[in-house]
């Protein structure tokens, strides 16, 4: 494309060719005419300008109308569906209920009478053979807490004179302490016990609890310990054994006659009771009647947890039976006063005969190692009478038997 490009001389030379034109309107008639024309673009102006304003306005209105309209309409069914869900809400409670009012007054069925029953009679069962069980466990310790007036401590010998068995005597009766030792074959029958008494015929007992101390009156006639040695040999643990729960701590010895030897003990007239010697339980068991078992006290020198690992082994030919399991392996920890004893290995106990002479030999083996309570984490929750999640107070005396009276 191009384009023409003139000078000023060019662009003059070209205007005065144009041919003139000359406007014979009186110059009043022009200044009308003009006037005229702005005063009618000026009203086109004002009305478009109104139009375009009245435009967004009223769509502005027509908005806020509708908007309207719709939220009130939301309202409505909003309060609808609301009152419509309680009544649904009414209608499935009524529902529900109903068949409620109707199962009670309907009576059960003879099945269902009879499946109630059943479950009644097995639950029986079971808490009776539950008792039946806790019945049949032996208990070897007298607690703290227990319903007679009155505990007499004496001591036996096993068959073949190797051990010192000590008993509790339980009774109600109120007499002199020393009547039961000065008559004992009137309160015990020691040979049906599958037991040996100790030949005390001869000797007179005196017990001074104030004075922490028994006098033996010794009779003339009086063969100590029937002159065998292993018997004579047991005299010093058997007045221990028999006394030293009181807290009397000397025996005196008095002679009736001339002052004389006993036997191996020489020419003596006290007996110091006060030295205690740490002791483990086993069980001694009869050679004859495997029934007749007692926690059975065995002097050590072993700390604590070596005495307890010691009664997992038998002594068959002193007729002793291990108090714990061979198979059983348990720690042994203390705080203080208290012995903790847990269940290590893979190993199960239950709720027998069996764990409660266990649960019982660690009890008074505790206590002879100066322990008030012990805590048992062996895996079980009971055993015979023994909550085995609380703390359980070493027991006052073992062997139990109640006192016979004539």
């Amino acid at each position: 494309m191009s384009h023409n490009k003139y000078n000023e001389d060019q662009i003059g030379q070209i205007l005065r060719k144009m041919p003139q034109v000359e406007d014979q309107q009186h110059k009043d008639q022009l200044f009308e005419l003009v006037s005229s024309n702005l005063n009618k673009n000026k009203h086109e102006f004002v009305r478009k300008k109104r139009r375009a304003w009245l435009l967004p306005s009223f769509a502005s209105i027509v908005v806020v109308l509708v908007m309207a309209v719709m939220i009130q309409s939301f309202m409505s069914n909003s309060n609808y569906e609301h009152t419509e869900s309680n009544d649904r809400a009414d209608i499935d409670m009524n529902t529900f209920e109903a068949p409620q009012e109707d199962s009670a007054q309907i009576p059960p069925s003879a099945k269902d009478e009879a499946e109630i029953s059943s479950m009644d009679e097995a639950e029986t069962r079971a808490q009776d053979n539950n008792s039946t069980m806790l019945d049949s466990l032996k208990s070897h310790v007298v607690q703290s807490e227990h319903p007679y007036n009155r505990l007499i401590h004496v001591a036996a010998l096993d068959e073949n004179v190797n051990h010192i068995i000590p008993i509790t005597l339980q009774t109600d009766e109120q007499v002199e302490l020393e009547s039961y030792y000065n008559h004992l074959d009137k309160y015990l029958d020691v040979e049906q016990l599958g037991l040996v008494a100790y030949p005390f015929e001869g000797v007179t007992f005196n017990v001074s609890l104030e004075q922490e101390k028994v006098m033996l009156e010794v009779a003339e006639s009086y063969n100590f310990g029937g002159g065998g040695g292993a018997i004579q040999g047991a005299f010093e643990g058997m007045l221990s054994t028999m006394f030293r729960p009181y807290g009397v701590k000397e025996a005196v010895v008095q002679y009736a006659g001339e002052r004389r030897e006993l036997g191996m003990l020489g020419e003596i007239d006290h007996i110091d009771l006060s030295d205690t010697h740490t002791q483990l339980y086993k069980i001694y068991q009869n050679e004859e009647d495997s029934s007749r078992q007692y926690l059975t006290p065995l002097n050590t020198e072993r700390n604590i947890r070596s005495a307890i690992q010691e009664m997992r082994n038998n002594e068959h030919e002193r007729n002793i039976q291990a108090s714990i399991p061979n198979d059983i392996y348990l720690t042994v920890e203390s705080n203080d006063k208290q012995l903790i004893i847990g269940l290590s290995a893979e190993a199960s106990l239950e709720n027998n005969q069996e764990t409660l002479d266990m649960v019982e030999a660690i009890l008074m083996t505790a206590k002879s190692y100066g322990y008030q309570t012990v805590t048992f984490d062996i895996g079980i929750d009971r055993v015979g009478p023994y909550n085995l999640r609380e703390e359980i107070p070493v027991p006052t005396a073992v062997n139990p038997i109640e006192m016979e009276t004539n």
